[in-house]
């Protein structure tokens, strides 16, 4: 809970992760392994890339962030709005009697926003880089596509991609 996820970890690749549940056979694993042990990996860097097809990925990944704030930020203006509603409703004694309504009013006012600065934590967390992420995480994501799409054409057998030498 405190510091666990910036603990020394060492980096391990997509298929190496406890949390992968594909169905890689070990074989498969080492020939992925035998790529990244390459000093150059058969897939592209980031570096490679045209400029502008490494700006648009950067805008991307930058809407992708921002998207993900904004609907983060949806819930707890929705969940406030409803609990002024409630104490205000309450307050007049138009509609609610007692003071269940306006601890539950309290509740919608303030809880939501505990929520979402976790949440919004947990965006930006995402967003920057950590220890144990690999050194650049534009090259992983190209490798780690290129490995899929390997695999996937290897299992079913349309096109023999012959490992660089």
């Amino acid at each position: 809970m405190f510091g666990r996820r910036w603990k020394n970890q060492e980096w391990v690749p997509w298929y190496r992760r406890k949390d992968y549940k594909g169905n890689l056979t070990e074989a498969e694993k080492r020939e992925l392994d035998a790529f990244r042990l390459q000093d150059n990996h058969p897939a592209t860097r980031f570096e490679d890339l045209p400029g502008e097809v490494q700006g648009y990925i950067i805008a991307l990944e930058l809407q992708v962030y921002d998207f993900k704030q904004e609907k983060a930020l949806d819930r707890p203006i929705f969940a406030s709005i409803a609990g002024a509603i409630i104490i205000f409703l309450t307050y007049k004694g138009l509609i609610f009697a007692g003071s269940f309504y306006y601890f539950f009013g309290t509740l919608l006012l303030t809880l939501p926003w505990y929520f979402y600065s976790r949440e919004w934590k947990k965006n930006a967390d995402a967003f920057r880089f950590a220890p144990e992420d690999p050194p650049n995480l534009y090259d992983e994501g190209i490798q780690t596509e290129w490995e899929l799409t390997y695999i996937t054409e290897r299992k079913l057998g349309k096109r023999e991609m012959e490992p660089p030498n």
